[in-house]
């Protein structure tokens, strides 16, 4: 937190598409891994299941982390956005 209010404005901006890209990655990746999911389950492969089934959890705890930081970026941004409005009076 300390750091995004070391950033410049440019570099806020550059990290929050960096996030989002990292995003949508990720949730492509998910769905990947439900399909594959979906098919070690049909075929009944449980062993396959088990570890497919933590990569997921691993994945979903990834993407909260990164949807985590895209909130503190924006909300960096917004308390910018409102302190530059409260200085012109």
């Amino acid at each position: 937190m300390a750091e995004l209010k070391q950033m410049s404005h440019k570099n806020l901006n550059v990290r929050s598409l960096q996030i989002s890209e990292d995003i949508k990655r990720t949730e492509r990746d998910m769905i990947k891994i439900k399909q594959s999911l979906e098919r070690q389950r049909e075929r009944g492969d449980f062993a396959s299941v088990a570890q497919i089934r933590a990569r997921l959890a691993e994945k979903e705890k990834e993407l909260n982390m990164l949807k985590a930081s895209d909130q503190h970026i924006a909300r960096e941004q917004s308390q910018r956005k409102s302190s530059s409005k409260l200085t012109i009076f």
